[in-house]
């Protein structure tokens, strides 16, 4: 791993810090101020830095070897990024009880979210600037979307990185898996803990 890749590991630990410190600062003094602050170190800071990373080291579909030590992985650095809403579920579950909120939020990341777009509240989004999702599609209960595999080949590990995609007015059915190249058309309905994924697309 890269000087670099080192160093971005570093992010979640500094959220972490940032984001307690703010919170107690809030709860010994409540304020207005107090709790914007909260709100942008939790919310706004994580995806801001990513994009800021994203412009500097763009992430790219395709493949890579993660084992390979001479080269920054950006999607390694992105991940960094969002570890802290993996380990802190209720962070995006409150998002998510706020009409149109979390889509506003997964567009600041970089995904491209339509309309009037339904949410239930625990489910799992990993890749959260790789998602194509059209109008008022709907997700069920504990749906996972991934936009990336980890594959061993011999001495190496490739990293295989594609976005999701679900047309308008799609239902995904509670506990679904969409992976890495999912295509979901228009319309469609994916049944009750279905599995979409590297490039199997339903029509």
């Amino acid at each position: 791993m890269t000087l670099r890749g080192r160093l971005i590991t570093l992010f979640p630990l500094s959220m972490l810090v940032l984001g307690s410190v703010a919170v107690i600062s809030f709860i010994r003094d409540p304020s207005i101020g107090g709790l914007g602050i909260t709100a942008f170190v939790w919310y706004l800071l994580p995806p801001l830095c990513f994009r800021l990373h994203d412009w500097m080291c763009p992430l790219r579909v395709g493949r890579e070897d993660l084992c390979d030590g001479s080269k920054y992985s950006a999607w390694w650095g992105s991940q960094q990024f969002q570890i802290v809403y993996a380990a802190i579920p209720q962070l995006e579950i409150l998002l998510r009880l706020i009409p149109g909120a979390y889509s506003a939020w997964l567009r600041l990341w970089g995904s491209r979210i339509g309309r009037g777009v339904s949410w239930t509240p625990v489910l799992e989004v990993v890749d959260r600037s790789l998602l194509d999702i059209g109008d008022h599609a709907f997700f069920g209960h504990k749906v996972a979307l991934c936009s990336h595999t980890v594959m061993p080949k011999g001495d190496k590990q490739i990293l295989h990185v594609a976005r999701i995609q679900v047309g308008d007015r799609a239902f995904i059915s509670g506990t679904s898996g969409l992976g890495l190249g999912a295509r979901v058309a228009a319309g469609e309905f994916v049944p009750f803990n279905s599995l979409v994924y590297l490039n199997r697309r339903l029509k």
